[in-house]
């Protein structure tokens, strides 16, 4: 959360420092798809589609914020937007709201809206993420 409040405010950013994030929610996705449910064609399709539709919003809400990018010294400048933190929260009240209902009823997992649900949740919330990577090292080969 400290991260979504600090990204509202106007910053400059090494480019090093914004793939940590993408790295950190792509390893819990794949911990979700992994773990949460059986690994299928249909499901993987899913949080596959999921992670695309994410990263296509990822890339047009960076890329309507004006983020200026310095080639030589790969430092971002962020005019600062709440999107980050909108993008933060919903991971984890999301998180802890499939995690409540399966503490609840571990058979919801045999819901097939509730694992995709979980899986587009997932996906879209990751995909935004390596949506951002992807327009910053485009910006840097343009």
């Amino acid at each position: 959360i400290f991260i979504g409040i600090k990204s509202t405010k106007p910053s400059q950013v090494p480019l090093k420092k914004v793939v940590i994030m993408p790295l950190v929610f792509s390893c819990l996705s794949i911990h979700t798809l992994l773990t949460e449910m059986p690994v299928t064609l249909m499901n993987t399709g899913f949080w596959m589609s999921a992670i695309g539709l994410g990263m296509m919003i990822g890339f047009v809400l960076l890329k309507k914020l004006k983020v200026m990018i310095n080639s030589q010294t790969k430092i971002i400048t962020w005019p600062g937007s709440w999107n980050t933190l909108w993008v933060i929260l919903l991971i984890f009240f999301s998180k802890f709201y499939f995690g409540y209902e399966l503490s609840v009823d571990p058979g919801m997992l045999d819901q097939h809206w509730f694992e995709h649900a979980m899986l587009i949740v997932s996906g879209i919330s990751t995909g935004y993420f390596l949506g951002q990577v992807t327009y910053y090292f485009r910006q840097l080969s343009i």
